[in-house]
């Protein structure tokens, strides 16, 4: 009687892990449609839909994230990247509307996950921000920039608290790649506020040893792989 109720709890906690695990999938491939319905919008300048996207997806993550669902959570960051990075390549300087929604999500997510000690999460938001960094630079949205810049050191700051050092080192790279970037490509302004921003982790006890980047590129590598599974199921 005493084995045969131990395979039951058994195959019983079995299943509900199996159903959690549906679950999970089919909630990570409901949000990830929202990135492609927001990067499609994005892309053709339908503003509206593509800021209800973003919006849907931001307070999924922040949901994701109070509940500690990191693949939730890192689903809805490589999204709103997604959707951030389109609407940079067709918005005026200045006029940065949906990107700016997606920043201002992400870095909301981002604290979050650093307040909750979910470190590789918080490191995939700071990922996250720092491609957007890039195509922002490229594409000369200096306010957009700048914002980004603030959500990169809010959680670093957040995670500094937590002592998570990965979260912290990966901060304080992705400003110094967006102040030299922003330098080279004359937006001042973002310059500026990323080395201003940088001075501030100066302080901190950041060790910038192999162990640390090996975890940080081990986390980006994660990410190229959760990218390639969702390309592979389109």
């Amino acid at each position: 009687m005493y084995q045969k109720n131990k395979l039951c709890s058994i195959f019983a906690w079995g299943s509900k892990c199996k159903i959690e695990q549906n679950t999970e999938n089919t909630t990570i491939k409901v949000l990830l449609s929202f990135g492609t319905i927001g990067i499609t919008a994005a892309e053709q300048q339908m503003i509206m839909v593509a800021n209800l996207a973003a919006s849907v997806l931001g307070k999924s993550g922040n949901t994701a994230a109070l509940l500690k669902k990191e693949r939730e959570i890192i689903a809805v960051t490589v999204a709103l990247g997604e959707i951030g990075k389109a609407a940079a390549k067709v918005e005026y300087p200045d006029v940065s509307g949906n990107t700016a929604i997606c920043i201002s999500c992400l870095g909301e997510i981002g604290k979050l996950t650093a307040q909750k000690t979910l470190e590789e999460a918080a490191v995939v938001v700071e990922l996250i921000l720092e491609e957007m960094a890039v195509t922002a630079m490229q594409e000369n949205l200096q306010n957009a920039v700048g914002s980004i810049v603030n959500s990169i050191e809010e959680i670093g700051k957040s995670a500094e608290d937590e002592k998570m050092e990965n979260a912290v080192l990966q901060a304080a790279s992705a400003l110094q790649t967006i102040m030299s970037s922003s330098g080279d490509r004359y937006l001042n302004d973002a310059s500026i506020a990323a080395k201003v921003a940088l001075e501030s982790f100066n302080e901190l006890d950041i060790i910038n040893d192999e162990a640390n980047i090996k975890k940080i590129e081990g986390i980006r590598e994660m990410m190229k792989a959760f990218r390639a599974d969702n390309e592979a199921k389109k």
